[in-house]
């Protein structure tokens, strides 16, 4: 029987702009208070394996490698829009708070904060996770739009959670 090439899968086509981010202080007591980040782009989750190899002789130089963890991080742009009084949306101004904490002898436990990275109708990609926060400037020409490239590390604690998006998730 000659071979036939699948056709393409019917449906409509997924788009990049259906990824979401929440970030919040981390609470003394009670549950979180997310703020979106809507003013996003190039959200990438991160997650690579974390391993160890215990390969012995009996391998013959061939690895035995386990997966022991993972790696997360979440890599993404920022634009800086101010408001009328010159002020950043909250939940950017909780990032550049959270990135700069331990300077001048600040508290470093507030470099952390929490955070939720979700697809608005994939219900099995929405993650919780708690983050220490970097940044850097993205554009530096004279006429550039000011955009932020952040990273949220965790800190090893990415779970899987009900998604925000989708009110119908158990």
């Amino acid at each position: 029987m000659p071979f036939t090439p699948a056709p393409p899968t019917p449906g409509i086509n997924g788009n990049s702009y259906e990824w979401h981010l929440d970030v919040a202080s981390i609470p003394v007591t009670g549950e979180p208070a997310f703020l979106n980040c809507p003013d996003i782009t190039a959200l990438q989750p991160n997650p690579a394996p974390k391993t160890t190899d215990g390969s012995t002789y009996a391998n013959r130089g061939q690895d035995d490698t386990s997966v022991i963890g993972e790696t997360f991080t979440v890599g993404y742009d920022a634009k800086v829009v101010k408001n009328s009084e010159g002020k950043v949306a909250p939940y950017l101004g909780l990032l550049i708070a959270a990135a700069q904490a331990n300077l001048e002898g600040g508290d470093p436990t507030k470099k952390v904060l929490k955070a939720r990275v979700y697809h608005e109708w994939i219900e099995e990609l929405s993650w919780e996770f708690t983050a220490e926060v970097s940044f850097q400037r993205k554009n530096t020409g004279n006429a550039d739009t000011e955009f932020l490239s952040f990273t949220l590390t965790s800190k090893g604690d990415r779970k899987i959670v009900p998604n925000p998006a989708l009110a119908d998730t158990p």
